[in-house]
């Protein structure tokens, strides 16, 4: 049983870690509360009635950022290490926060969004892959979901915080305020990323063998396990695979050649591409602008936006909890079908109702938002970021889930574009796109998407049709005491230094 615990610690530096999630999720928010302030348009000359281009460029550089910073992020950290990665984008994230404070004039908006945007690509890429690397499979749901936890958290703070900024006496500080607060969650992360360990997944790639055990046996050190087994263990099992996997690398175009990893890619750039075309971006930052248009103004409006993040927060807490018990797949496939019904009854209710004075209808409008963010924080925010960051080998990891996030970012950027122009001239049959392409997605998900819960990472590779060096988890008592004895023979120095040979004669034993 010590096996299924987890070390406090452990889950500590995944929390400590998604002060980056935060981040995203406050910057990608607090424009909605923003944009519904008189004083911002009033200071920076616009008109909300004319100025679409200017609204939609905010978070279009925004959302541009994003995919530079998830590409940039992915190349620093697997060149440097995931600790410096996170140190640099947290100092990116700062510089945006900064800019966006003191902005007088709206190109310094536009820059500050865009540094934001860089740092929250980051922080989507790195994060996650994080997380994954230093979870033990049968909790790797919960943890990896705490990214999604912390963003949602993060989008409700901003919300709150925007809706009481709302109430400033000087009119400046009602944006300033708001805006400047962006970096303050990076400001903290940055000095705390000096206690944070590096990635023992990263060590064992750059042969830092003892290290990397040491970091796994500080991460998996139970109550019942003195021998650190489940350390040695998975030690023994990532070096293992990452050994094999050296030996059969090749370039990465290459590699995307080859049927398992071209198959992973698709599935990681659908998984995010599927749940941005579901709406939720463009549903949360200009959902004040919607209830505007269903009658709902001012400060009520703020207010349902930070109560529906709030939700969200709810609905992603008890998400991270159920993905290792229900998997992945099947909350895949029930979020995106109840988020499709859903906004097809929002649809219906703004075609109906939005402009005239029917509470009854704009309430019910009111009800399908939240509906839609109830499937789509219990069952499919945390689970996309659990799910794309564990699909990948650990030399792939990072391009994986960089290009899984540009799923998420490019359509983001095109929506968030077009957004302010389709509102102003067709209206509600912009949503019809958030409609008909996830609902196209569904037997796509059904049909090819694996289960990968209560699985290493290693282990993944055989959903995919590849060799796993070492499968713990589906070997029988007797190879599982086996391994446990061959594993705590000797010191930790003898055990992470042992040669290749001596680690595959220890595999062999228990074969």
């Amino acid at each position: 049983m010590a096996g299924r615990k987890v070390n406090p610690y452990n889950f500590l530096v995944v929390l400590t870690v998604a002060l980056g999630s935060f981040t995203y999720g406050f910057t990608v928010n607090v424009t909605g509360p923003v944009l519904g302030m008189p004083s911002f348009y009033d200071y920076f000359n616009l008109d909300i009635t004319s100025t679409t281009g200017v609204i939609g460029a905010i978070p279009g550089c925004y959302f541009g950022g994003g995919i530079v910073g998830a590409v940039l992020g992915a190349w620093a950290c697997e060149r440097f290490g995931r600790r410096r990665a996170l140190f640099a984008t947290s100092v990116i994230g700062v510089v945006g926060g900064v800019l966006l404070g003191s902005a007088v004039h709206v190109s310094m908006i536009l820059i500050g969004r865009a540094l934001s945007g860089i740092c929250s690509g980051g922080f989507q890429t790195i994060v996650p892959i994080y997380q994954s690397e230093i979870s033990p499979a049968h909790r790797r749901g919960h943890m990896v979901g705490q990214h999604g936890f912390l963003l949602v958290v993060g989008a409700s703070v901003a919300t709150w915080g925007g809706l009481g900024c709302s109430f400033a006496s000087n009119p400046q500080v009602q944006w300033r305020l708001a805006l400047a607060l962006s970096g303050l969650s990076p400001l903290i992360l940055a000095p705390a990323i000096f206690w944070l360990p590096e990635s023992p997944r990263w060590l064992i790639t750059r042969e830092h063998y003892e290290p990397a055990l040491r970091v796994l046996e500080k991460f998996h050190k139970v109550p019942g396990d003195e021998s650190n087994t489940l350390a040695r263990e998975e030690y023994l099992q990532i070096r293992q695979q990452i050994e094999l996997e050296a030996r059969n690398r090749t370039t990465i175009l290459a590699s995307i050649r080859q049927p398992p990893m071209r198959k992973r890619m698709i599935i990681g750039f659908l998984t995010q591409f599927l749940l941005q075309c579901s709406g939720v971006l463009v549903t949360v930052t200009y959902q004040v602008i919607l209830y505007n248009n269903l009658g709902i103004t001012g400060w009520l409006a703020i207010c349902l936006l930070a109560v529906y993040n709030t939700w969200s927060a709810v609905g992603n807490f008890t998400n991270a909890l159920m993905l290792d018990h229900f998997g992945r797949k099947r909350l895949l496939l029930v979020g995106l079908t109840g988020s499709v019904f859903a906004l097809t009854l929002y649809t219906i209710m703004v075609a109906r109702y939005a402009g005239t004075s029917n509470r009854v209808g704009c309430g019910f409008g009111v009800f399908f938002v939240y509906l839609y963010t109830t499937f789509y924080g219990f069952c499919l925010d945390s689970t996309s970021y659990v799910y794309c960051s564990e699909i990948f080998p650990a030399y792939m990891r990072t391009t994986g889930m960089a290009v899984s996030i540009i799923g998420y970012f490019a359509p983001a950027l095109l929506f968030g574009q077009l957004a302010p122009t389709a509102f102003a001239t067709i209206g509600w049959k912009y949503y019809l796109i958030f409609i008909l392409v996830p609902a196209c997605g569904l037997p796509v998900i059904w049909l090819y998407f694996p289960e990968t819960k209560q699985l290493s990472l290693e282990e993944i590779a055989a959903l995919f049709g590849e060799e796993v060096a070492l499968d713990i988890t589906h070997m029988s008592e007797d190879q599982k005491r086996d391994l446990d004895e061959q594993v705590t023979k000797v010191d930790t120095n003898t055990f992470a230094m042992g040669g290749e040979k001596a680690l595959a004669a220890t595999v062999e034993t228990v074969r």
